[in-house]
């Protein structure tokens, strides 16, 4: 199965395949392979698929603000 699937922009979202993008939240690989093939991916890579609200992208402020409130509102 090919998880990294590209989209057929000409549809709308909802009527495209369901697909996944890296987060960058969880890589397991021997360096080793890392060192060898300079990626992350090979043909042994498979998701972790995780759900939206546990796999927050913090890429600037306001997203860490948003990540804050996530957290304090699941942690009640």
């Amino acid at each position: 199965m090919d998880y990294f699937t590209s989209v057929d922009n000409s549809l709308n979202r909802q009527e495209n395949e369901e697909t996944y993008l890296p987060n960058g939240a969880i890589y397991v690989f021997r360096y080793a392979a890392l060192k060898e093939n300079y990626s992350y991916y090979n043909s042994k890579t498979y998701p972790y698929i995780m759900d939206q609200k546990n796999s927050v992208d913090i890429d600037t402020l306001i997203d860490f603000e948003l990540a804050k409130v996530l957290l304090q509102r699941n942690s009640q």
